[in-house]
């Protein structure tokens, strides 16, 4: 009787240190599962503004053809709808302080950069000389000078992930995240004469939604000539953010988002 009792009790020691292992393991499986989920959206979100702003540039007022830095950044943030996600990663919320980014100063800017870069060793690369390993890193001003090589859009995207089970000594409660996405610039001009003239673009001004009732705002947004879509958050009062600034020159085919 006292052996099958000593029995029980050491099986019993035995199952509560296996348990607690388990239950470590599963933990730090979940999380880095998530993870994995919070990065894949940063990368579909960065591969987003991307592909939208390496096709449609704009022109700026010394003639340059430049990204549209606004309007990419606003692709990030609802390539996943107007929610900003499905759960893995909230596109709107990317410093994970549970407040809308785009009424925070700074804050977009912060966790999405867009660039233009060159590629001096025209190797395909714009952020080195693949032969000797140098770093490039070299903005693009004008994607219609680009003769002898291609320009670049570099889209990086950073998050806040919030770890549900901390335990691994390696983790801590939050993570930061990146996602970066290079791709060749596509506009019409991209690879222009070099003589400095680029290709008519139809552009139009933006017009200042703020403070204006809701209902106008369509209204507002086709009598200043755009063609692009215009999305309009539910909700009472007068608008309060436009996703791009009033006087901003835009092609006219641009679209924006209001809350």
């Amino acid at each position: 009787m006292f052996r099958r009792k000593r029995t029980q009790g050491q099986a019993l020691v035995e199952f509560a240190l296996a348990i607690t292992l388990i239950f470590f393991l599963l933990a730090a499986a979940v999380d880095v599962g998530l993870m994995m989920f919070a990065l894949q959206g940063l990368h579909n979100a960065a591969q987003e503004g991307a592909a939208y702003g390496s096709r449609w540039l704009i022109t700026d007022s010394l003639g340059r053809r430049v990204l549209d830095t606004a309007e990419i950044k606003n692709h990030v943030r609802f390539e996943s709808g107007d929610k900003g996600g499905i759960g893995f990663v909230n596109l709107l919320d990317l410093n994970g302080d549970g407040i809308n980014d785009a009424t925070q100063t700074g804050v977009v800017d912060a966790n999405i950069t867009v660039e233009m870069l060159a590629d001096p060793s025209m190797d395909g690369d714009p952020t080195k000389d693949v032969s000797s390993g140098a770093a490039e890193n070299v903005q693009c001003t004008d994607a219609s000078r680009a003769t002898t090589a291609l320009c670049y859009i570099r889209v990086t995207v950073r998050s806040i992930h919030q770890m549900i089970f901390p335990l691994a000594p390696a983790f801590s409660r939050t993570v930061p995240l990146k996602s970066v996405y290079i791709m060749p610039i596509r506009d019409s001009v991209a690879r222009g004469s070099g003589g400095g003239t680029s290709t008519t673009t139809q552009t139009c001004t933006v017009p200042n939604f703020i403070g204006k009732a809701r209902n106008t705002a369509s209204s507002l947004w086709t009598s200043a000539g755009f063609t692009g879509t215009i999305t309009i958050a539910v909700g009472s009062g007068n608008i309060v953010y436009q996703s791009i600034a009033p006087g901003t020159i835009s092609l006219c085919t641009s679209s924006i988002s209001l809350t």
